[in-house]
């Protein structure tokens, strides 16, 4: 990106996958428009550190903005993504980015810093982002068969209140 106050343009985002015609134009403006509202990584680097701090409530976890898992560490559990981080990629395939996610494990409490580059993971996050949904609760779900390159695709599985619960009753009113 030469600009900083404009949008990358479709090839900014995907120089590979537009010279391979794999990702379309209008599809490939869409997210690099989304991936302009992410923070590289390393920008204001020094406010990202101390805003996880902030989040940490048992001094075990006062390490957490060093510490990261893949995505496939967190496959299955359920996360809330609180914000998020983007770096170039070196790896020869997919998105030419990772997202680094700010997030906090909802059944253990910890603190993490949760890394992808999974296409289905990278686009429900960017949409979540563009749209202002964050934070978002959900899981990354790996596929349980590998395609053809031997990869295990993941997707993100957002959180959904269970629809045969009983409706809440009203409180009666003091009176």
């Amino acid at each position: 990106m030469t600009d900083t106050k404009s949008a990358p343009t479709g090839s900014e985002l995907t120089p590979a996958q537009e010279s391979t015609g794999i990702m379309r134009a209008d599809l490939a403006e869409l997210f690099a428009q989304g991936l302009a509202t992410i923070p590289e990584a390393g920008q204001e680097g020094w406010e990202g550190i101390l805003a996880t701090l902030a989040r940490v409530e048992h001094p075990e976890d006062l390490d957490a903005p060093w510490r990261s898992s893949g995505g496939r560490d967190v496959v299955g559990r359920p996360i809330e993504v609180r914000g998020l981080r983007r770096m170039p990629s070196s790896f020869g395939e997919g998105v030419p980015f990772f997202l680094i996610a700010d997030a906090v494990d909802l059944l253990t409490g910890e603190v993490l810093a949760v890394t992808t580059g999974s296409t289905g993971v990278v686009g429900a996050w960017i949409i979540a982002n563009m749209r202002g949904w964050m934070p978002i609760r959900g899981m990354i779900v790996e596929s349980e068969r590998p395609t053809e390159q031997g990869y295990y695709p993941q997707h993100w599985q957002p959180y959904r209140e269970p629809k045969n619960r009983p409706a809440a009753k009203a409180e009666p009113a003091e009176g």
